[in-house]
């Protein structure tokens, strides 16, 4: 049975080939456990393998990876995987979490069925909530692999709700989502940290316009100054759209026709841009795991069921991790209900998952201002641009040899 939240759009069935990139390792909990890895084949199919399937350099980059840290365990049957390409917003509902798109494909069930795993086009509904918990939890059990130049980088994931308490405390719902570009654009980087930071800094950008618009000063989001996933990239298009640079900030005047066109250009104030500083990954998932508490009722009973599954060291039942920390008291907004401790197994029956009132959970993607989209891109390192300086005025003293 598909996730309740995920839509689909189309679907057909998945033949896997041979894995060529891991990007994830896990036991999942079943009456015999299975070691498997999550991975991509040679088609650029994201699927599940047990880990004897696994030979050569595959097998060797494993062992390292597991000398480091045990793989955690999941008891989630069956288990769900997820492509995210992109990322939509819709316009404000209520409140900081508001519902949001994961759009991609989703793969399962796993372990599959006698017909075999299927591939299923759509998006997953969730909140902000819980889509930052689920990277920010997810952090610890990033896999390390070689990325398209040889060095070490990390492979993410987030672990997300795709169903209701009731499913997901049956172990049903869980779903692995591992940011990730088309094969063909990037077949040989499977790192993404790059793209995650997309993820963190659209969901941390649309809460701090939600915030400013609001007027909530004593947010800690009203006043900081957020990074940007890609500077480098961001001046481009800048200056694209007729913005020059000066220093750590962009500028541009108006243009227009004819004389009073170019007088109003040089007496009108230019329009100025402060340049925001390069996102890195760990400052963006320690603020993000700081303002987490600061959303309304987290975190929900939902996310806390899905919580309950993840395990490490041997097999128990129930969680084995902290819950997140709470910012200090007098950071915290009206709203924030939880405080800091021990995830309990069991989800108290008064609490509701959705805010009431509030619209069907198809309608809160309709109408209203236009959703905010943020497409995953290839990554691209390439170094900020500057002009190279002005030619010296004058003769050159070389000049002087030939009199």
């Amino acid at each position: 049975m598909i996730p309740r939240y995920f839509h689909v759009r189309s679907e057909k069935s998945l033949q896997l080939l041979a894995p060529v990139a891991l990007l994830d390792h896990l036991v999942q909990e079943a009456a015999q456990p299975r070691d498997v890895v999550v991975g991509v084949d040679m088609a650029g199919q994201l699927g599940l393998w047990d880990t004897v399937e696994l030979e050569g350099e595959q097998k060797a980059q494993l062992s390292r990876q597991e000398l480091r840290r045990r793989p955690r365990r999941l008891r989630a049957l069956p288990l769900w995987l997820m492509e995210v390409s992109a990322l939509e917003q819709p316009g404000k509902v209520s409140g900081l979490n508001d519902p949001v798109h994961l759009i991609g494909r989703l793969t399962g069930p796993w372990p599959p069925p006698p017909s075999g795993p299927r591939v299923f086009e759509g998006e997953l509904s969730l909140t902000r909530g819980d889509l930052l918990g689920g990277l920010v939890d997810a952090r610890i059990d990033a896999l390390e692999v070689p990325n398209a130049a040889g060095d070490q980088g990390l492979v993410l994931h987030a672990w997300l709700p795709g169903d209701r308490e009731d499913e997901l405390l049956a172990g049903r719902g869980g779903i692995l989502a591992y940011p990730m570009v088309p094969a063909e654009l990037s077949p040989l980087d499977r790192c993404n940290e790059l793209l995650c930071m997309e993820l963190l800094c659209g969901i941390l950008e649309a809460m701090q316009q939600d915030v400013r618009a609001d007027s909530l000063q004593n947010h800690p989001l009203h006043a900081v100054r957020l990074p940007t996933p890609d500077r480098a990239a961001l001046i481009r298009a800048w200056e694209a759209e007729g913005f020059e640079r000066e220093g750590e900030r962009m500028s541009r005047r108006p243009t227009g026709k004819g004389f009073f066109g170019e007088l109003a250009s040089v007496l009108a104030k230019p329009e100025i841009r402060p340049i925001p500083p390069q996102a890195e990954l760990e400052p963006l998932l320690k603020l993000s795991r700081e303002l987490l508490p600061l959303l309304p009722g987290w975190p929900e009973p939902r996310y806390r069921c899905l919580r309950a599954l993840r395990m490490y060291g041997q097999p128990t039942m129930g969680p084995a991790r902290p819950d997140l920390p709470v910012l200090p008291k007098n950071t915290a907004s009206e709203g924030t209900s939880e405080k800091s401790g021990p995830a309990p197994a069991e989800v108290p029956a008064a609490a509701p998952f959705r805010r009431a009132p509030e619209p069907d959970w198809l309608q809160d993607f309709g109408g209203g201002s236009p959703p905010r989209r943020t497409p995953l891109r290839a990554p691209d390192r390439r170094p900020e641009y500057t002009k190279d300086p002005s030619p010296p005025t004058g003769r050159p003293a070389w000049m002087d040899d030939f009199e």
